[in-house]
Parts: C-alpha cells; structure tokens; sequence
C-alpha cells in the first residue's frame, strides 16, 4: 500500500490508547513521512462529508508513543 501524501510505504501499526476503554487498534502508518490511517479517521471522514464511501483523511502525527 501507497501514502497518499508522499507515496511512500504503508505498514500496519498496532495502537495502544490508554484512554480508551478498548485495548488498541490497527492502523496503517507511513515510514516515510508518518501519516497515519485508522478506522476512526476513515469514519470521521464519512461522517463530516456526508457519504458513505471510505475516504482518507490526511492527519499529521506528532510520532508515536513508545513505552520504555
């Protein structure tokens, strides 16, 4: 899979909020430039243009959180 903002490398990324009352989720992540897609983005999208059909919303990332 292509980013659409730099097409480079998409990889699924495993998310972990802590917030949530879910465990995590997947999503795809850019190497390259760190643009980041998941469900709720895509849903987001859907719902603020009205349509049913999947759209990507470009969102820039601060970076991932990594425990240590």
């Amino acid at each position: 899979m292509k980013c659409t903002r730099c097409h480079g490398l998409m990889v699924r990324h495993y998310i972990v909020d802590l917030l949530a009352t879910e465990n995590g989720g997947l999503a795809w992540r850019c190497v390259s430039c760190g643009d980041m897609w998941d469900s709720v983005i895509l849903a987001n999208g859907r719902r603020r243009l009205g349509t049913a059909s999947v759209v990507v919303k470009k969102v820039r990332t601060s970076g991932d959180l990594i425990a240590a």
